[in-house]
């Protein structure tokens, strides 16, 4: 019997913030004072407004200022965030299978509270995910919430964006669905800077060995109102 190959992707989102109108949320990082990054989905379909807080609270308002809905990929903009903002690797080309990575992000888990948590996981395939050159694949430790933040290597430098489960299921001629694997994805960082250089958005990189970068002050909880619950 021959076997057809479907991929299905699940995109993950945060439970509503604001108890008066429906929202989606997720997470966002700064690539510089004023730019962040998040997926399209955190924003999709447009927002009246979007907030963005820091460990439960409101720091400032954000407008998009460009989509890759392709990509998944959402550039937003604020104003100037006085902590710290992103370093991304210039030697992408080194990260192998079996690396460590970790995710930074607001998980939608009450029980966790309103702060940010880092993930650790190993990547998978550094390269493509089910034959998409543009994302990566990393072993499965991510939460709803977490979409749109940055995936980092051991050194803290950014080597992908956090986009969600994708499952992968053969399907019979005769219609019937078997889940064959699951797998996280991110848009990997090749994708990224390629994003970032159309919209004329200088970010800064270095290469894996140079110094370790201390703390995640670059990370934020997305909250987006939507247009049609103004």
């Amino acid at each position: 019997m021959r076997t057809l190959i479907a991929i299905f992707v699940i995109s993950l989102y945060t439970a509503p913030a604001f108890s008066e109108v429906p929202v989606h949320a997720g997470t966002a990082f700064f690539v510089t004072p004023d730019s962040l990054i998040t997926n399209e989905h955190v924003v999709h379909g447009g927002c009246s407004q979007i907030f963005l807080q820091e460990n439960g609270r409101d720091w400032a308002t954000a407008r998009i200022i460009a989509i890759d809905a392709e990509h998944d990929l959402a550039l937003l903009r604020s104003q100037p965030w006085p902590y710290d903002h992103v370093v991304l690797r210039k030697d992408i080309e080194t990260l192998q299978v079996g690396n460590n990575v970790a995710m930074v992000g607001y998980p939608a888990d009450a029980s966790i509270g309103v702060r940010y948590e880092v993930s650790a996981a190993k990547v998978i395939n550094a390269h493509a995910s089910f034959g998409d050159p543009h994302m990566l694949q990393f072993s499965d430790a991510i939460k709803q919430g977490y979409s749109g933040g940055p995936l980092l290597d051991d050194s803290g430098k950014v080597v992908g964006v956090v986009k969600g489960m994708a499952e992968r299921y053969e399907v019979s001629v005769s219609g019937e669905k078997k889940l064959v694997e699951k797998i996280d994805e991110a848009v990997n960082l090749v994708t990224l800077e390629e994003f970032l250089a159309a919209q004329g958005v200088y970010f800064q990189a270095a290469d894996y060995v140079d110094k370790r970068r201390s703390g995640v002050r670059f990370i934020v909880n997305v909250q987006c109102v939507d247009k049609g619950h103004e």
